[in-house]
């Protein structure tokens, strides 16, 4: 049998063409879907920005809503969150600083009357008394007020570290800061903050061994501080607890002097590292003692 048949009735003339059309627009809805895509994309992209400036403690401006119903939804919420915890923190605060002004004025007039007494036993004992006072309103202010109303500023931690370590005027076989030429990034911090912090690591350190050292550590995503000293340590079943507020290691104890003060050292230095997205992590040091590692991201 043969069958004759033209060729175009078995090829198409036509079929590249409709390949072009096929391909030009699939191009075509392609890059209206990119288009639309990145409208959805960037107000999440802006929603996750400001999530994480407000995680690391730093200010996170209000911005313009857009994109979905959905999205707005969740930047309405994230932005009334945010207004919300930090009226929560200035509210905290300024309480306290109330609290502690009206409380101030009444161990004013008692030292003052205090002095009007004769000296002995029982004047003593006030005294010490009006000053553990005294050293827990302090404490409690610190706490309170600590990283809230203060702003950020770009600072290089090491003029932290170095003016922590000068302001205890100890020698360096006692106190020294180990690696001081290191290069380390300049990053946003609570000046006053951080530094109510190291002060407070530091001075743990000096007060419970005889020997402390300070260095610090920086790669691309976070520095770190850490502070090791040769004193008894903290039990590791303990090194949880005693981060949190008016925890102090001996039980016991039922009194506050200056040896031991308020149990807000570790936890001041632990908001401290939370306010700015960070972390305060307690372990053994090779000196023997404790080792504080204050981690701050970039």
């Amino acid at each position: 049998m043969q069958i004759n048949a033209g060729r175009k009735r078995i090829f198409s003339s036509t079929s590249i063409l409709v390949i072009l059309w096929t391909v030009s627009t699939s191009v075509l809805l392609f890059g209206i879907a990119l288009v639309f895509l990145r409208g959805q994309v960037r107000p999440i992209v802006r929603l996750a920005r400001a999530a994480r400036q407000l995680g690391l403690g730093r200010p996170a401006a209000d911005y313009q809503l857009a994109g979905a119903k959905e999205v707005r939804l969740a930047g309405r919420a994230f932005q009334a969150m945010r207004q919300r915890i930090q009226r929560q923190m200035v509210e905290r605060t300024e309480m306290l600083a109330g609290v502690s002004h009206d409380l101030r004025t009444p161990l004013t007039r008692m030292k003052l009357q205090l002095e009007f007494l004769p000296d002995g036993a029982e004047k003593n004992g006030i005294r010490e008394d009006i000053l553990d006072m005294e050293a827990m309103i302090e404490g409690y202010i610190n706490f309170a007020s600590n990283a809230v109303t203060e702003d950020m500023v770009d600072i290089n931690i090491k003029d932290i570290i170095t003016a922590s370590i000068s302001s205890f005027g100890l020698p360096a076989d006692q106190l020294t800061f180990t690696n001081p030429d290191l290069d380390v990034k300049t990053i946003p911090l609570r000046k006053r903050g951080i530094r109510r912090a190291m002060d407070n690591l530091i001075g743990n350190a000096v007060r419970h061994g005889q020997h402390c050292e300070v260095s610090v550590t920086n790669d691309e995503h976070q520095i770190q501080i850490i502070i090791d000293d040769d004193g008894p340590g903290i039990p590791k079943d303990q090194r949880i607890a005693v981060l949190r507020p008016f925890v102090q290691l001996d039980p016991d104890k039922t009194k506050i002097d200056s040896s031991h003060g308020t149990g807000l050292g570790l936890s001041i230095a632990n908001d401290a590292a939370l306010s700015h997205g960070g972390n305060l992590l307690l372990g053994d040091s090779p000196m023997g003692g404790l080792r504080v590692r204050l981690q701050l991201p970039v």
